[in-house]
């Protein structure tokens, strides 16, 4: 498999261990050639307050959902996650991709 692109995009900080907003929480999303398509690939994490180690990590976006659901960037990657995590996507959902990671796409749509 080769990586078209892998971003890391972060929702900024959310109180997941207390009540303080100390723990950062991104997803990094990556689009790779599989076979015969393109596949997308979503994985989630929510940070310890040093950003050495994460409380939660990979498919935890539901979870994440709990503290970001108000986040309209998160909504989106979320929505992509729950659709077509580990599935071949079309041109409209990379275009979609390379527009939320803020990268001009190459597709034609």
């Amino acid at each position: 498999m080769k990586t078209i692109i892998k971003k890391t995009i972060e929702f900024g900080k959310v109180a997941y261990w207390g009540k303080r907003r100390t723990n950062m929480a991104d997803a990094t999303i990556e689009l790779r050639e599989c076979g015969n398509g393109v596949e997308l690939s979503i994985v989630g994490a929510i940070w310890n307050h040093i950003h050495t180690d994460c409380y939660t990590c990979g498919q935890c976006l539901d979870t994440m959902a709990e503290y970001l659901g108000h986040n309209p960037t998160f909504k989106a990657v979320y929505r992509l996650w729950k659709n077509y995590h580990l599935k071949m996507v079309d041109a409209d959902v990379i275009s979609e991709v390379y527009n939320l990671c803020g990268i001009e796409s190459k597709i034609a749509a």
